[in-house]
Protein backbone atom coordinates (compact mmCIF):
# COMPACT_ATOMS: atom_id res chain seq x y z
CA UNK A 1 0.00 0.00 0.00
CA UNK A 2 1.39 3.71 -1.22
CA UNK A 3 0.83 6.27 1.55
CA UNK A 4 0.45 9.77 0.54
CA UNK A 5 4.09 11.13 0.37
CA UNK A 6 5.08 8.35 -2.03
CA UNK A 7 2.76 9.38 -4.49
CA UNK A 8 3.84 12.78 -4.00
CA UNK A 9 7.48 11.71 -4.57
CA UNK A 10 6.32 9.53 -7.73
CA UNK A 11 4.81 12.69 -9.16
CA UNK A 12 7.75 14.64 -9.11
CA UNK A 13 10.03 14.57 -12.25
CA UNK A 14 13.46 14.78 -11.25
CA UNK A 15 15.60 17.30 -12.28
CA UNK A 16 18.80 19.17 -11.82
CA UNK A 17 17.10 22.71 -10.88
CA UNK A 18 15.38 21.35 -7.89
CA UNK A 19 16.00 22.76 -4.67
CA UNK A 20 18.08 19.89 -2.44
CA UNK A 21 16.64 20.49 0.86
CA UNK A 22 13.10 20.63 -0.26
CA UNK A 23 14.21 17.03 -2.77
CA UNK A 24 15.89 15.38 0.34
CA UNK A 25 13.29 16.06 2.84
CA UNK A 26 10.71 14.70 0.58
CA UNK A 27 13.11 11.67 -0.13
CA UNK A 28 13.99 10.86 3.55
CA UNK A 29 10.16 10.96 4.59
CA UNK A 30 9.00 8.54 1.56
CA UNK A 31 11.97 5.81 1.42
CA UNK A 32 14.33 6.26 4.09
CA UNK A 33 15.55 2.56 3.09
CA UNK A 34 16.76 3.64 -0.39
CA UNK A 35 20.29 5.47 0.76
CA UNK A 36 22.60 5.07 -2.35
CA UNK A 37 19.30 6.62 -4.78
CA UNK A 38 18.91 9.77 -2.16
CA UNK A 39 22.84 10.10 -2.30
CA UNK A 40 22.91 10.17 -6.04
CA UNK A 41 19.91 12.71 -6.20
CA UNK A 42 21.66 14.96 -3.82
CA UNK A 43 24.82 14.74 -5.24
CA UNK A 44 23.28 15.60 -8.42
CA UNK A 45 20.93 18.80 -7.20
CA UNK A 46 23.82 20.10 -5.11
CA UNK A 47 26.10 19.98 -8.63
CA UNK A 48 23.35 21.29 -10.82
CA UNK A 49 24.66 19.06 -14.07
CA UNK A 50 23.19 18.36 -16.65
CA UNK A 51 24.47 14.87 -17.11
CA UNK A 52 24.14 12.89 -13.87
CA UNK A 53 27.45 10.71 -13.03
CA UNK A 54 28.25 7.81 -15.49
CA UNK A 55 28.82 5.84 -12.30
CA UNK A 56 25.06 5.16 -12.15
CA UNK A 57 22.98 2.89 -13.87
CA UNK A 58 21.28 4.30 -16.81
CA UNK A 59 17.99 3.21 -15.20
CA UNK A 60 18.44 5.37 -11.92
CA UNK A 61 20.35 8.02 -14.23
CA UNK A 62 17.64 9.14 -16.48
CA UNK A 63 15.83 12.69 -15.48
CA UNK A 64 12.62 11.19 -16.95
CA UNK A 65 10.17 9.47 -13.62
CA UNK A 66 9.36 6.75 -15.56
CA UNK A 67 12.09 3.91 -14.18
CA UNK A 68 12.81 5.59 -10.94
CA UNK A 69 9.43 5.08 -9.20
CA UNK A 70 8.79 1.48 -10.33
CA UNK A 71 12.05 0.42 -8.63
CA UNK A 72 11.08 2.09 -5.60
CA UNK A 73 7.49 0.46 -5.43
CA UNK A 74 9.13 -2.71 -5.55
CA UNK A 75 11.41 -2.42 -3.01
CA UNK A 76 8.65 -0.91 -0.47
CA UNK A 77 6.80 -3.66 -1.48
CA UNK A 78 9.00 -6.16 -0.29
CA UNK A 79 9.95 -4.51 2.51
CA UNK A 80 6.01 -4.41 3.41
CA UNK A 81 5.67 -8.26 3.17
CA UNK A 82 8.37 -9.86 5.97
CA UNK A 83 6.50 -13.03 6.80
CA UNK A 84 6.24 -13.57 10.61
CA UNK A 85 4.61 -16.11 12.83
CA UNK A 86 3.42 -14.78 16.33
CA UNK A 87 2.76 -16.78 19.25
CA UNK A 88 0.85 -15.73 22.66
CA UNK A 89 1.89 -16.55 24.91
CA UNK A 90 5.54 -17.10 24.23
CA UNK A 91 6.33 -18.87 27.22
CA UNK A 92 3.73 -21.35 28.53
CA UNK A 93 2.90 -24.58 29.86
CA UNK A 94 2.51 -27.84 27.42
CA UNK A 95 -1.29 -28.45 28.84
CA UNK A 96 -1.99 -24.35 28.17
CA UNK A 97 -3.58 -23.41 25.22
CA UNK A 98 -1.47 -20.96 22.51
CA UNK A 99 -2.22 -19.51 19.81
CA UNK A 100 -0.17 -19.08 16.47
CA UNK A 101 -0.96 -16.34 14.04
CA UNK A 102 0.67 -15.42 10.62
CA UNK A 103 1.09 -12.32 9.24
CA UNK A 104 2.76 -10.11 5.89
CA UNK A 105 1.18 -13.03 3.45
CA UNK A 106 -0.08 -11.74 0.30
CA UNK A 107 -3.85 -11.18 0.44
CA UNK A 108 -5.52 -14.46 0.15
CA UNK A 109 -2.05 -16.11 -0.21
CA UNK A 110 -2.76 -19.88 -0.02
CA UNK A 111 0.01 -21.07 2.73
CA UNK A 112 0.43 -24.82 4.51
CA UNK A 113 1.86 -23.94 8.12
CA UNK A 114 3.34 -27.13 9.85
CA UNK A 115 4.60 -27.89 13.33
CA UNK A 116 7.62 -30.44 13.98
CA UNK A 117 9.40 -32.00 17.32
CA UNK A 118 12.34 -34.32 17.46
CA UNK A 119 13.11 -36.48 19.78
CA UNK A 120 16.63 -38.39 19.90
CA UNK A 121 18.23 -41.41 21.86
CA UNK A 122 21.30 -43.79 21.31
CA UNK A 123 18.79 -45.59 20.29
CA UNK A 124 16.37 -44.05 17.86
CA UNK A 125 15.56 -41.19 16.31
CA UNK A 126 11.70 -39.56 16.40
CA UNK A 127 10.02 -36.98 14.75
CA UNK A 128 6.22 -36.10 14.53
CA UNK A 129 5.04 -33.30 12.50
CA UNK A 130 1.82 -32.04 11.53
CA UNK A 131 0.40 -29.12 8.78
CA UNK A 132 -2.69 -27.52 7.97
CA UNK A 133 -3.74 -25.77 4.56
CA UNK A 134 -5.07 -21.98 5.40
CA UNK A 135 -5.90 -18.98 3.21
CA UNK A 136 -4.74 -15.99 4.23
CA UNK A 137 -7.43 -12.73 5.08
CA UNK A 138 -7.14 -10.33 2.79
CA UNK A 139 -5.35 -8.32 5.05
CA UNK A 140 -2.31 -11.17 4.69
CA UNK A 141 -2.71 -12.77 7.97
CA UNK A 142 -3.87 -16.27 9.26
CA UNK A 143 -4.74 -16.89 12.66
CA UNK A 144 -5.00 -20.80 13.72
CA UNK A 145 -7.60 -19.76 16.65
CA UNK A 146 -10.05 -18.15 14.47
CA UNK A 147 -9.59 -19.43 10.89
CA UNK A 148 -10.15 -23.02 9.53
CA UNK A 149 -7.68 -25.67 8.30
CA UNK A 150 -9.20 -26.10 4.73
CA UNK A 151 -6.87 -29.97 5.07
CA UNK A 152 -3.93 -31.59 6.52
CA UNK A 153 -3.17 -33.75 10.02
CA UNK A 154 -6.63 -31.69 10.92
CA UNK A 155 -9.58 -30.11 9.66
CA UNK A 156 -11.78 -26.96 11.24
CA UNK A 157 -11.41 -24.43 13.58
CA UNK A 158 -9.21 -25.91 16.41
CA UNK A 159 -6.70 -23.19 18.27
CA UNK A 160 -4.21 -26.50 19.54
CA UNK A 161 -4.96 -29.15 16.33
CA UNK A 162 -1.66 -28.36 14.49
CA UNK A 163 -0.44 -29.92 18.07
CA UNK A 164 -2.71 -33.11 18.60
CA UNK A 165 -2.64 -34.17 15.22
CA UNK A 166 1.06 -34.57 15.02
CA UNK A 167 1.94 -37.70 12.99
CA UNK A 168 5.29 -39.47 13.10
CA UNK A 169 7.43 -39.37 10.12
CA UNK A 170 11.02 -40.59 10.99
CA UNK A 171 11.00 -43.77 12.81
CA UNK A 172 8.04 -45.92 13.84
CA UNK A 173 5.96 -46.65 16.64
CA UNK A 174 7.45 -44.11 18.49
CA UNK A 175 6.22 -42.20 21.33
CA UNK A 176 7.10 -38.64 23.36
CA UNK A 177 8.78 -39.54 26.29
CA UNK A 178 10.02 -36.70 28.87
CA UNK A 179 12.67 -38.48 31.01
CA UNK A 180 13.93 -34.78 32.32
CA UNK A 181 10.96 -32.13 32.95
CA UNK A 182 13.40 -29.35 33.20
CA UNK A 183 13.72 -29.49 29.76
CA UNK A 184 11.44 -28.05 27.38
CA UNK A 185 9.10 -29.21 24.67
CA UNK A 186 10.25 -27.50 21.61
CA UNK A 187 8.09 -27.35 18.61
CA UNK A 188 9.11 -25.91 15.54
CA UNK A 189 6.30 -23.74 13.72
CA UNK A 190 6.96 -23.32 9.31
CA UNK A 191 4.85 -21.40 7.31
CA UNK A 192 5.61 -22.66 3.16
CA UNK A 193 3.94 -21.27 0.54
CA UNK A 194 1.02 -22.64 -1.65
CA UNK A 195 -0.82 -26.23 -0.03
CA UNK A 196 2.16 -28.83 0.56
CA UNK A 197 1.06 -32.41 1.79
CA UNK A 198 2.96 -34.60 4.31
CA UNK A 199 4.21 -36.75 1.50
CA UNK A 200 7.00 -33.89 0.01
CA UNK A 201 8.00 -34.31 3.76
CA UNK A 202 9.10 -30.52 3.83
CA UNK A 203 12.00 -31.20 1.75
CA UNK A 204 14.51 -28.35 2.06
CA UNK A 205 14.09 -27.22 -1.50
CA UNK A 206 10.76 -25.87 -0.20
CA UNK A 207 11.86 -22.90 1.31
CA UNK A 208 9.76 -21.66 4.53
CA UNK A 209 7.76 -18.47 4.56
CA UNK A 210 9.02 -17.72 7.86
CA UNK A 211 10.07 -20.32 10.97
CA UNK A 212 9.41 -19.80 14.73
CA UNK A 213 10.76 -22.08 17.98
CA UNK A 214 7.95 -22.38 20.17
CA UNK A 215 8.87 -23.83 23.55
CA UNK A 216 6.44 -25.22 26.07
CA UNK A 217 7.70 -26.50 29.85
CA UNK A 218 6.55 -28.52 31.86
CA UNK A 219 7.66 -27.20 34.95
CA UNK A 220 5.96 -23.56 36.01
CA UNK A 221 8.63 -20.69 37.07
CA UNK A 222 9.60 -21.54 40.94
CA UNK A 223 8.92 -25.28 40.61
CA UNK A 224 11.66 -27.07 42.40
CA UNK A 225 13.01 -30.64 41.48
CA UNK A 226 14.41 -32.30 43.52
CA UNK A 227 15.98 -36.35 42.87
CA UNK A 228 15.18 -39.25 44.98
CA UNK A 229 18.30 -41.49 46.54
CA UNK A 230 16.56 -42.26 49.41
CA UNK A 231 17.41 -46.42 50.53
CA UNK A 232 16.06 -48.16 47.34
CA UNK A 233 13.90 -45.41 46.44
CA UNK A 234 14.32 -43.60 42.89
CA UNK A 235 12.52 -41.27 41.08
CA UNK A 236 11.70 -37.23 41.02
CA UNK A 237 9.95 -35.10 43.54
CA UNK A 238 8.30 -32.05 42.40
CA UNK A 239 7.23 -29.12 44.64
CA UNK A 240 5.20 -26.36 43.81
CA UNK A 241 6.20 -22.74 43.72
CA UNK A 242 6.38 -21.05 47.45
CA UNK A 243 4.61 -18.54 47.27
CA UNK A 244 4.76 -17.98 51.08
CA UNK A 245 6.41 -14.74 52.49
CA UNK A 246 6.94 -16.30 56.16
CA UNK A 247 10.07 -18.49 56.83
CA UNK A 248 7.87 -21.72 57.34
CA UNK A 249 7.35 -23.36 53.70
CA UNK A 250 3.82 -23.96 52.74
CA UNK A 251 2.49 -27.65 52.56
CA UNK A 252 0.92 -28.90 49.29
CA UNK A 253 -1.39 -32.11 48.99
CA UNK A 254 0.76 -35.10 47.66
CA UNK A 255 0.66 -37.52 44.84
CA UNK A 256 2.85 -40.16 43.48
CA UNK A 257 2.71 -40.77 39.67
CA UNK A 258 3.52 -44.31 38.50
CA UNK A 259 4.24 -44.86 34.54
CA UNK A 260 3.63 -47.96 32.96
CA UNK A 261 5.05 -51.14 31.47
CA UNK A 262 7.50 -49.12 29.87
CA UNK A 263 9.44 -48.70 32.99
CA UNK A 264 12.20 -46.38 33.46
CA UNK A 265 11.67 -42.87 35.05
CA UNK A 266 8.57 -40.62 33.11
CA UNK A 267 8.85 -37.22 34.73
CA UNK A 268 6.47 -35.03 32.44
CA UNK A 269 3.14 -35.57 34.34
CA UNK A 270 4.48 -35.33 37.77
CA UNK A 271 6.19 -32.22 37.22
CA UNK A 272 3.05 -30.87 35.39
CA UNK A 273 0.73 -31.58 38.60
CA UNK A 274 3.51 -29.73 40.44
CA UNK A 275 3.07 -26.87 38.26
CA UNK A 276 -1.16 -27.18 39.19
CA UNK A 277 -0.34 -27.13 42.77
CA UNK A 278 0.56 -31.13 44.14
CA UNK A 279 4.20 -32.01 45.27
CA UNK A 280 4.20 -34.98 42.88
CA UNK A 281 6.65 -37.93 43.32
CA UNK A 282 7.13 -39.53 39.72
CA UNK A 283 8.57 -42.98 41.03
CA UNK A 284 10.65 -45.16 39.06
CA UNK A 285 9.87 -49.19 40.13
CA UNK A 286 11.81 -51.50 37.39
CA UNK A 287 13.94 -51.20 34.43
CA UNK A 288 15.81 -47.82 36.17
CA UNK A 289 19.18 -47.18 37.64
CA UNK A 290 19.42 -49.82 39.75
CA UNK A 291 16.35 -50.77 40.57
CA UNK A 292 14.99 -54.25 39.16
CA UNK A 293 14.80 -54.72 35.05
CA UNK A 294 11.71 -56.58 35.10
CA UNK A 295 8.28 -56.39 36.93
CA UNK A 296 8.45 -59.82 38.45
CA UNK A 297 11.01 -58.95 40.86
CA UNK A 298 9.55 -55.91 42.05
CA UNK A 299 7.76 -56.35 45.62
CA UNK A 300 4.66 -54.07 47.17
CA UNK A 301 6.64 -52.93 49.85
CA UNK A 302 8.89 -50.32 48.03
CA UNK A 303 5.66 -48.87 47.51
CA UNK A 304 5.11 -49.00 50.78
CA UNK A 305 8.36 -47.24 51.77
CA UNK A 306 7.84 -44.52 48.97
CA UNK A 307 3.94 -43.65 50.74
CA UNK A 308 5.50 -43.37 54.51
CA UNK A 309 8.42 -41.27 52.99
CA UNK A 310 6.38 -38.62 51.04
CA UNK A 311 3.87 -38.72 53.97
CA UNK A 312 6.43 -37.74 56.22
CA UNK A 313 7.76 -34.71 53.66
CA UNK A 314 7.61 -31.63 55.72
CA UNK A 315 5.84 -29.79 52.79
CA UNK A 316 3.30 -32.23 52.08
CA UNK A 317 -0.05 -31.68 54.05
CA UNK A 318 -0.68 -35.27 54.65
CA UNK A 319 -3.94 -34.84 56.94
CA UNK A 320 -6.60 -36.32 54.44
CA UNK A 321 -4.08 -39.16 53.01
CA UNK A 322 -2.09 -38.88 49.78
CA UNK A 323 -2.87 -39.57 46.27
CA UNK A 324 -1.90 -42.45 43.80
CA UNK A 325 -1.99 -41.70 39.59
CA UNK A 326 -1.04 -44.54 37.66
CA UNK A 327 -1.56 -45.46 33.65
CA UNK A 328 -1.71 -48.89 32.15
CA UNK A 329 0.44 -51.29 34.17
CA UNK A 330 1.14 -48.69 36.98
CA UNK A 331 -2.50 -48.10 37.31
CA UNK A 332 -3.07 -51.99 38.28
CA UNK A 333 -0.89 -50.79 41.37
CA UNK A 334 -2.40 -47.70 42.03
CA UNK A 335 -5.39 -50.08 42.50
CA UNK A 336 -3.34 -52.57 44.29
CA UNK A 337 -2.41 -49.80 46.54
CA UNK A 338 -5.75 -48.99 47.67
CA UNK A 339 -6.58 -52.18 48.61
CA UNK A 340 -3.35 -52.21 51.14
CA UNK A 341 -2.60 -48.94 52.31
CA UNK A 342 -5.35 -46.95 54.31
CA UNK A 343 -2.91 -43.69 54.50
CA UNK A 344 -3.72 -43.49 50.50
CA UNK A 345 -7.47 -41.99 50.06
CA UNK A 346 -7.29 -40.86 45.94
CA UNK A 347 -6.57 -43.07 43.13
CA UNK A 348 -6.98 -42.81 39.87
CA UNK A 349 -6.30 -45.33 37.61
CA UNK A 350 -6.45 -44.93 33.80
CA UNK A 351 -6.55 -48.11 31.52
CA UNK A 352 -6.33 -50.46 34.18
CA UNK A 353 -8.47 -52.93 35.71
CA UNK A 354 -7.76 -54.54 39.23
CA UNK A 355 -6.14 -57.28 37.90
CA UNK A 356 -2.66 -58.37 37.15
CA UNK A 357 -1.62 -59.73 33.43
CA UNK A 358 0.73 -62.29 33.10
CA UNK A 359 3.57 -60.61 34.68
CA UNK A 360 2.94 -59.22 38.55
CA UNK A 361 4.80 -58.26 41.21
CA UNK A 362 5.54 -59.37 44.27
CA UNK A 363 3.80 -59.19 48.41
CA UNK A 364 5.12 -61.02 51.43
CA UNK A 365 7.57 -62.58 49.46
CA UNK A 366 5.47 -64.58 47.05
CA UNK A 367 3.85 -63.70 43.54
CA UNK A 368 0.48 -61.54 43.59
CA UNK A 369 -2.10 -63.96 41.23
CA UNK A 370 -2.25 -62.88 37.97
CA UNK A 371 -4.75 -63.71 34.44
CA UNK A 372 -2.62 -66.34 32.67
CA UNK A 373 -1.27 -65.95 29.02
CA UNK A 374 -4.95 -67.99 27.85
CA UNK A 375 -6.70 -64.86 28.64
CA UNK A 376 -5.11 -62.33 25.74
CA UNK A 377 -5.88 -62.70 22.15
CA UNK A 378 -3.44 -62.27 20.02
CA UNK A 379 -3.15 -60.95 16.62
CA UNK A 380 -0.23 -59.69 14.28
CA UNK A 381 -0.87 -57.26 11.96
CA UNK A 382 0.67 -56.72 8.30
CA UNK A 383 2.83 -53.48 9.50
CA UNK A 384 4.25 -56.30 12.50
CA UNK A 385 2.71 -54.82 15.31
CA UNK A 386 0.72 -56.71 17.87
CA UNK A 387 -2.89 -56.49 19.32
CA UNK A 388 -2.78 -57.88 22.32
CA UNK A 389 -6.71 -57.47 23.71
CA UNK A 390 -6.45 -59.13 27.29
CA UNK A 391 -9.51 -60.60 28.60
CA UNK A 392 -9.24 -60.47 33.27
CA UNK A 393 -9.56 -64.22 34.78
CA UNK A 394 -12.70 -63.74 37.03
CA UNK A 395 -10.54 -65.08 39.88
CA UNK A 396 -7.56 -63.17 39.81
CA UNK A 397 -9.77 -60.00 40.25
CA UNK A 398 -8.73 -58.13 43.65
CA UNK A 399 -12.11 -56.00 45.39
CA UNK A 400 -11.88 -53.24 48.19
CA UNK A 401 -12.99 -54.39 51.87
CA UNK A 402 -14.58 -52.01 54.21
CA UNK A 403 -10.40 -51.07 55.54
CA UNK A 404 -10.36 -49.74 52.38
CA UNK A 405 -10.71 -45.67 52.59
CA UNK A 406 -9.60 -44.53 49.14
CA UNK A 407 -11.78 -42.77 46.36
CA UNK A 408 -11.08 -44.45 43.49
CA UNK A 409 -11.32 -42.62 39.91
CA UNK A 410 -11.62 -44.88 36.45
CA UNK A 411 -10.48 -43.27 33.54
CA UNK A 412 -11.37 -45.55 30.60
CA UNK A 413 -11.19 -45.14 26.77
CA UNK A 414 -13.72 -46.73 24.95
CA UNK A 415 -11.30 -47.81 21.90
CA UNK A 416 -8.59 -49.45 24.57
CA UNK A 417 -6.83 -51.82 22.72
CA UNK A 418 -5.30 -53.61 25.80
CA UNK A 419 -7.91 -54.04 28.50
CA UNK A 420 -11.37 -55.13 27.53
CA UNK A 421 -14.28 -52.14 29.06
CA UNK A 422 -16.48 -54.99 30.26
CA UNK A 423 -14.30 -56.15 32.56
CA UNK A 424 -14.57 -53.00 34.71
CA UNK A 425 -18.16 -53.50 34.84
CA UNK A 426 -17.71 -57.14 35.52
CA UNK A 427 -15.79 -56.08 38.82
CA UNK A 428 -17.76 -53.15 39.93
CA UNK A 429 -21.10 -55.35 40.08
CA UNK A 430 -19.15 -57.41 43.11
CA UNK A 431 -18.45 -54.77 44.83
CA UNK A 432 -20.84 -53.96 48.24
CA UNK A 433 -23.19 -51.45 47.66
CA UNK A 434 -21.12 -48.93 50.49
CA UNK A 435 -17.79 -49.23 48.25
CA UNK A 436 -19.04 -48.38 45.18
CA UNK A 437 -20.10 -45.58 46.17
CA UNK A 438 -16.62 -44.47 46.61
CA UNK A 439 -16.13 -45.96 42.57
CA UNK A 440 -16.34 -43.62 39.82
CA UNK A 441 -16.52 -44.42 36.09
CA UNK A 442 -15.19 -41.67 33.50
CA UNK A 443 -15.53 -43.09 29.99
CA UNK A 444 -13.69 -41.32 26.84
CA UNK A 445 -15.53 -43.08 23.60
CA UNK A 446 -12.82 -43.64 20.79
CA UNK A 447 -10.10 -43.06 22.95
CA UNK A 448 -6.93 -45.03 22.72
CA UNK A 449 -5.15 -46.76 25.68
CA UNK A 450 -2.32 -43.71 26.54
CA UNK A 451 -3.91 -40.35 28.35
CA UNK A 452 -1.66 -38.39 28.27
CA UNK A 453 -1.29 -34.58 29.01
CA UNK A 454 -3.64 -31.94 27.13
CA UNK A 455 -2.33 -31.43 22.95
CA UNK A 456 0.22 -34.31 22.64
CA UNK A 457 -0.39 -36.44 19.83
CA UNK A 458 -2.17 -40.29 19.74
CA UNK A 459 0.34 -42.69 19.61
CA UNK A 460 -1.92 -45.35 18.32
CA UNK A 461 0.86 -48.46 18.03
CA UNK A 462 3.79 -47.53 20.68
CA UNK A 463 6.74 -49.95 21.18
CA UNK A 464 6.09 -51.88 24.45
CA UNK A 465 8.75 -53.69 26.01
CA UNK A 466 6.63 -56.44 27.62
CA UNK A 467 6.23 -57.99 24.42
CA UNK A 468 9.16 -56.68 22.62
CA UNK A 469 7.84 -55.27 19.46
CA UNK A 470 4.95 -52.39 18.35
CA UNK A 471 1.78 -52.89 20.04
CA UNK A 472 -1.38 -51.74 19.13
CA UNK A 473 -2.88 -49.03 21.58
CA UNK A 474 -5.70 -47.80 19.51
CA UNK A 475 -7.65 -44.67 19.48
CA UNK A 476 -8.70 -42.19 16.82
CA UNK A 477 -7.29 -38.81 16.94
CA UNK A 478 -9.79 -36.13 17.29
CA UNK A 479 -11.69 -38.05 19.99
CA UNK A 480 -8.34 -39.22 21.45
CA UNK A 481 -7.31 -35.02 22.34
CA UNK A 482 -10.94 -34.04 23.43
CA UNK A 483 -10.39 -36.75 25.90
CA UNK A 484 -6.78 -35.89 27.14
CA UNK A 485 -8.15 -32.49 27.47
CA UNK A 486 -11.12 -33.38 29.63
CA UNK A 487 -9.18 -36.26 31.75
CA UNK A 488 -6.30 -34.06 32.36
CA UNK A 489 -8.87 -31.54 34.25
CA UNK A 490 -10.50 -34.16 36.02
CA UNK A 491 -7.35 -35.52 37.27
CA UNK A 492 -6.75 -32.17 38.86
CA UNK A 493 -10.27 -31.67 39.87
CA UNK A 494 -10.40 -35.18 41.68
CA UNK A 495 -7.27 -34.77 43.47
CA UNK A 496 -8.34 -31.14 44.38
CA UNK A 497 -11.52 -32.33 45.87
CA UNK A 498 -10.20 -35.74 47.74
CA UNK A 499 -7.43 -34.22 48.82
Amino acid sequence: MINSKECEFISITVNNKLNSKELMSMVFSAFPVLTCIIEFLFASALTEKDDPPSILPTTLCSTSHTHLPNILIQSASFGNTLVSVTVNPEKGLVDEQLSVSVSGLKPEENVTVSATIEQSSKKRETVFRSFGHFKASVDGCVNLVTDPCLAGTYSGIDPMGLFWSMTQVVGKHGRIMTHDATKSLDYTVMVHPGHISQNSEFTSDIKPLATKLVPRSFMRSGVRKITVYHGRLRGSLFIPSDETTNRRRRQYPAVIDLSGSTGSLIESRGALLASHGFITLSLAYFAYEDLPSAITDVDFEYFEEAIEWLINHEQVSSEKGIGVLGTSLGGIIALYIAKECPQVSAVISINASPAFFVFSIRHNGKQIPSSPLECGSFELKDDGSLLALWKVDESKLFYFDETCRSKVLFLISGDDQVVYTSDYYLWFDKLTPAKRKDVEFVMYEDAGHLLEPPYTPLFNTCYAALYGRPTVFGGYPRPHAEAQEKSWLKIREFFAENL
